[in-house]
């Protein structure tokens, strides 16, 4: 195998590679920048952006549990602190202000998906000449689930695991090279600890990564039966649990128990330690052996050592149970599958598969991913020695693993996109020589057009991605903020301006900072919509894109209000979640008070009298997309229509509307929205036999202002009365009384009312 002779000329190459990566990722930052505002990825994102912020203002402290997720409890969090932790201390670093952190986090994805470049190229290096490396690495540089994953403004945790998971699979790969002296297997048994301490600090999820990595050296150790590679293997492991063993300490008790599979826990300290063991058992027998034994009586004994102890370990009830979560989130059983747009399938023939997703996370190469582990199979049984069979079986592997999982569940293409990109770029380069050997066309001719096939395949993507992208880069190089070019109506764009908005007409909390102290009140909504409010609105909610494994109970009572038939029982579990506000999205026309407040702002309509505890607070943005755009089929939208309206949930003033007995008496009030829509908040009631009746309403009369502000709904100065269909008088209902369920009295038409005593 052909290696370049200067290291330089190596780097150069890696490094053209990650600055190609870094382009491509950094081209949308005209949707991300506008008008001094940083628009961040809706989701995982933001609340990646809530816990680095953490770290940013109290360094070098680490946000471990939450009081603004599963409010009113508040609940450790689940993912692993290393991403949050480096780019709150790299804007500690350098920030002088929020607006500075905001700028670091939102250029954090796009430099470490770049960086992710080096390990591919390097992976693709191991197995194949220069050219093959950079053409894996261009592959992975324009590949649209990782650009989406890594682009600016989208600081997920997907994108340090992908590019650490590459890292891992490259120490494996290096691991397999036969030849070795012992200061290199030193050496790459400190990279293997360190790459694992590091994986498991940086996803929750990391068990799959490991799982696969860990059988792959196993396996490798027992077929070739070398000594040394079982040493390293059980030498990296105790390496990697002195790394994190000590953090445990720390570290607050994790989601679901001391052994989730949703959170770091003892279950990721059992793999590795299991691991080790299996891999010292193999290096033990190995040196005590005085004959050579067969393969089959390596691989059998090396596999009754794994059974033997994944046995003992399932005859647990703890880690046996932790293990459900992870199966049913790789089965799609659990709830959280339909609201996530990750969880959906690549094509129609697994389910939950939105149109054009294949196309739109992997250009054409969706329809070849089942071929990437086919051609490094291909490539190991043609072109490789004994040593590149083994590493190339094991990157066949890692590909095929994952490939399985991300036709089933998208995300999964971000961590199977280094080895199908080397996949890849092997199988362009022994269709180039296939070209070459039933053809006059020279090597370099060949390669030309293989390369351009490539390119090809990634068209979708790039005239529906890259190029509006770029168009609207260009656009806004150079122009002020006032003379910016305003990004589109995105989904985060809407959710953005939305919770900006939610921040404006609500009162602040504490406890942002401060996890020891406790949030007065929280807001229910749309569990999507969790993160966004956390962070752009700074205020804390029940449900959140951590799913009901963060809470069921809370989880259960927030989607209980936003489904209650009765007004009482929504109220009742607003009280039990200490709710003031809720937010409601589009949503089934059906009878449930989310809807009822989405479709008809919770007026009196279709047989309903109107909703007397909620009233509206703020909504927009106008023509905005809502969450819901990103589960369903594109609908149309009418120009004026508004994704996202904010209730409060008030005690409501009782007014005492005096009238001969037996009357009906009705109290109207015009409300005006901030997005420019009216509507007449009607109640009505019949006076009782001593001439009275009672009415609760949840409006005060808030006439727009000097000091109203550009998100709030405003109302006429008084409420109408109106006594047996006629005129009656009008009535001033003060805001006090609504916030405290006060009386207001109306006995006379030229009296106004006053709340009484």
């Amino acid at each position: 195998m052909s290696r370049c002779p200067s290291a330089l000329g190596e780097w150069v190459c890696a490094s053209g590679v990650a600055a190609l990566s870094l382009l491509f990722r950094a081209l949308p930052f005209a949707n991300v920048f506008h008008a001094g505002q940083v628009i961040f990825a809706p989701a995982d994102a933001m609340y990646h952006v809530r816990r680095s912020y953490y770290t940013f203002e109290s360094w070098p402290h680490v946000l471990l549990s939450d009081p603004y997720v599963n409010y009113p409890d508040g609940a450790p969090v689940p993912w692993s602190p290393l991403p949050d932790v480096v780019a709150g201390s790299i804007a500690a670093l350098f920030a002088r202000s929020d607006a500075g952190f905001e700028s670091i986090l939102a250029w954090w994805p796009a430099f470490v998906g770049a960086l992710g470049a080096l390990p591919i190229y390097f992976l693709a290096r191991e197995l194949a000449p220069r050219v093959v490396a950079v053409g894996a690495g261009c592959l992975y540089a324009l590949l649209p689930i990782s650009v989406s994953y890594g682009r600016v403004g989208n600081p997920d945790h997907h994108v340090s695991a992908a590019a650490v998971g590459a890292c891992l699979l490259l120490v494996c790969v290096k691991l397999l090279a036969p030849g070795a002296s012992a200061a290199r297997l030193r050496r790459l048994a400190l990279a293997l600890a360190l790459v694992r301490a590091t994986l498991l600090l940086t996803w929750h999820g990391s068990l799959l990564y490991l799982a696969i990595a860990e059988a792959a050296l196993l396996l490798s150790g027992a077929l070739s039966g070398r000594r040394e590679l079982h040493a390293v293997h059980a030498a990296s492991a105790v390496g990697t649990l002195l790394v994190i063993g000590p953090l445990f300490a720390t570290f607050p008790t994790p989601l679901l128990g001391l052994y989730s599979s949703i959170a770091l826990s003892r279950l990721h300290l059992i793999l590795v330690a299991g691991a080790g063991f299996v891999a010292f058992t193999g290096w033990l027998r190995a040196a005590r052996s005085e004959r050579e034994r067969s393969v089959l009586v390596r691989l059998g004994e090396l596999s009754a050592v794994a059974i033997v102890f994944g046995l003992g370990v399932l005859s647990l009830p703890g880690p046996r149970a932790g293990l459900v979560p992870a199966l049913r989130f790789l089965t799609m059983t659990d709830s959280a599958g339909a609201m996530t747009v990750e969880q959906f399938a690549l094509f129609p023939l697994f389910g939950r598969a939105r149109e054009g997703a294949a196309a739109n996370t992997w250009g054409a190469y969706a329809y070849l991913l089942p071929l990437a582990p086919v051609a490094l199979l291909g490539w190991a049984r043609s072109r490789a020695q004994a040593a590149q069979r083994a590493q190339s079986l094991l990157v066949a592997g890692w590909a095929a693993v994952f490939g399985l999982l991300a036709l089933t569940q998208r995300r999964y293409g971000n961590d199977v996109a280094a080895a199908a990109s080397v996949g890849f770029a092997i199988g362009g380069a022994q269709l180039a020589s296939l070209l070459r050997r039933h053809s006059s066309l020279s090597g370099a001719v060949a390669g030309t057009a293989i390369f351009a096939l490539g390119a090809a395949l990634y068209a979708q993507p790039i005239a529906r991605f890259y190029l509006p992208w770029a168009r609207r880069a260009v656009a806004n190089l150079g122009t002020s903020p006032g003379q910016a070019v305003a990004p589109p109506q995105t989904i985060g764009w809407s959710i953005h301006r939305f919770a900006k908005a939610v921040r404006a007409v609500t009162p602040e909390t504490t406890g942002f900072t401060h996890p020891a102290a406790r949030p007065e009140y929280g807001i229910v909504s749309h569990a999507n919509l969790g993160h966004a409010l956390q962070w752009v609105a700074r205020r804390a909610t029940p449900t959140d894109p951590f799913w009901e494994y963060i809470g069921p109970e809370n989880w259960d009572r927030a989607f209980g209000l936003l489904n209650a038939t009765r007004e009482r029982r929504a109220v009742e579990l607003a009280g039990e979640l200490r709710a003031r506000y809720v937010v409601v999205t589009p949503g089934p026309a059906r009878d449930r008070i989310g809807d009822r407040l989405f479709r008809d702002d919770g007026l009196r309509r279709g047989g309903h009298p109107a909703l007397r505890r909620f009233r509206l607070v703020t909504e927009g943005p106008r023509g905005g997309r809502p969450i819901q755009a990103a589960f369903e089929p594109p609908f149309e939208r009418p120009r004026e229509f508004v994704p996202y309206k904010l209730f409060e949930i008030v005690r409501g003033a009782r007014l005492e509307i005096a009238a001969a007995p037996e009357r009906h008496v009705e109290a109207r009030l015009r409300v005006r929205t901030p997005t420019g829509r009216e509507f007449t908040y009607r109640t009505a009631a019949r006076s009782n036999a001593e001439g009275t009746a009672q009415l609760l309403v949840p409006y005060a009369n808030a006439p727009a202002g000097p000091d109203s502000g550009p998100h709030e709904v405003v109302t006429d100065p008084v409420w109408s009365i109106r006594i047996g269909g006629e005129d009656a008088g009008v009535l001033f209902v003060p805001e006090r009384a609504v916030l405290e369920g006060r009386v207001v009295s109306w006995r006379d038409r030229d009296e106004p009312g006053q709340p009484a005593d």
